[in-house]
């Protein structure tokens, strides 16, 4: 039968796996023999007495066990902002083709790595003025590659709250010029959250002027003509906003304020767009 894992064997693959990160990041493989022997003489007492590590282990466990698991982080990083991009589009109703910067905005929600550096940001503003933090008074080691970046060398949010942060940052980030309709980066919803499901979507697609207007199939190709109904040769977003005869029509300011006038042209082409 075999022996169960004792703890102290798993205590003993921690440290040597940390070990290995620690040498990967700040020295080369070829001194880890001498690292884990001096580690082991002057350990004893210690979880590092027991410690195995030399060059060929090393090697092995940044190639098969730290550099998979560091990928696989990667890969989830991606699947974020892929959920995010859903979500915002959940939440406008946008078609796929809206930029997503659009999308954002009309969501009132940041991109996924400015959330990210805002958090990372109030972390070490805790490690810096914490006393009960785990890293507080930690002295960050020389830098050895310009490809490894230490925790330790983020900036706090220096007297900023997160919020204004993150619109401080969304503001630099995205400096695209949408069509006025688009409403600023604003964690707050934009004006037409009380108009139904349906109204709401159509407002959105109004703002970003990206919907299923003939134009817009024929691009696709699901349509054989960009013509609109009322004779127009080409249905744009624009002209069933201002000029189309089959319906109300409203301004930009009016999808800005959702105002009246507005939520008269969502429930009018809500089905169509």
């Amino acid at each position: 039968m075999f022996s169960p894992i004792r703890r102290e064997d798993e205590e003993k693959k921690r440290v040597e796996l940390e070990l290995a990160v620690a040498v990967s990041c700040h020295c080369s493989t070829s001194s880890v023999d001498h690292l884990g022997e001096f580690m082991r003489k002057n350990g004893k007492g210690s979880k590092l007495q027991d410690i195995q590590l030399h060059r060929t282990k090393c090697t092995k466990l940044i190639c098969k066990v730290i550099s998979p698991a560091l990928f696989e982080l990667k890969e989830d990083a991606k699947a974020v902002d892929a959920e995010l991009n859903q979500a915002c589009r959940t939440i406008t109703g946008n078609l796929k083709p809206t930029p997503l910067p659009a999308v954002y905005r009309m969501a009132s929600i940041a991109r996924t790595a400015i959330r990210r550096d805002t958090l990372t940001r109030q972390e070490r503003d805790k490690q810096l003025s914490g006393s009960r933090h785990p890293l507080y008074g930690h002295q960050q080691p020389p830098q050895r590659l310009n490809s490894r970046k230490s925790f330790a060398t983020t900036n706090g949010l220096d007297g900023s709250n997160p919020a204004q942060h993150r619109l401080e940052q969304w503001e630099i980030w995205d400096r695209s010029t949408f069509h006025p309709t688009v409403p600023p980066p604003s964690e707050s919803l934009p004006n037409g959250t009380s108009f139904k499901r349906n109204e709401w979507v159509a407002l959105n697609r109004a703002r970003a002027k990206v919907g299923r207007t003939q134009d817009n199939l024929y691009k696709w190709g699901l349509v054989p003509q960009p013509t609109c109904p009322c004779g127009e040769p080409i249905q744009t977003m624009d002209h069933i906003l201002r000029e189309c005869t089959l319906g109300p029509h409203c301004t930009d300011q009016d999808l800005l304020d959702a105002n009246q006038s507005a939520s008269q042209w969502c429930q009018w082409w809500h089905e169509k767009i």
